[in-house]
């Protein structure tokens, strides 16, 4: 899982808007692996945005509020779900993961807010 977690982390660090559909949509998948190996509560829910996420990502036409709900979903299900790890390391990694998607979501509606706003 580390590969993951520095790819993840390098894409969230550059911005998320940097990163093509296309990448963001590898990332996913990476994610997908690993999130159906999991046998906690909420990992289910987790792993069905998930898959939904990677799939509008994967379209020519991704409709970018799909995309920015779903970031906005998995955001704090991610958080949750880092309470219940039992590796430390791990769950210190996930909680900081979903604090980046949850960050994102704000930024992204900051900028609608903005924009609304002219």
């Amino acid at each position: 899982m580390p590969k993951r977690f520095t790819a993840t982390e390098n894409a969230i660090e550059k911005g998320l808007e940097n990163t093509s559909p296309k990448q963001g949509a590898k990332l996913v998948r990476e994610w997908l692996g690993e999130v159906e190996k999991l046998d906690l509560p909420g990992a289910k829910g987790l792993h069905g945005d998930l898959q939904k996420l990677a799939t509008e990502l994967e379209k020519d036409d991704a409709d970018p509020t799909k995309i920015e709900k779903l970031l906005g979903k998995l955001g704090p299900a991610t958080v949750k779900l880092a309470d219940r790890c039992d590796d430390e390391k791990v769950s210190e990694k996930v909680r900081a993961l979903g604090e980046a998607l949850v960050d994102s979501g704000e930024e992204s509606a900051d900028d609608h807010e903005t924009v609304g706003a002219k």
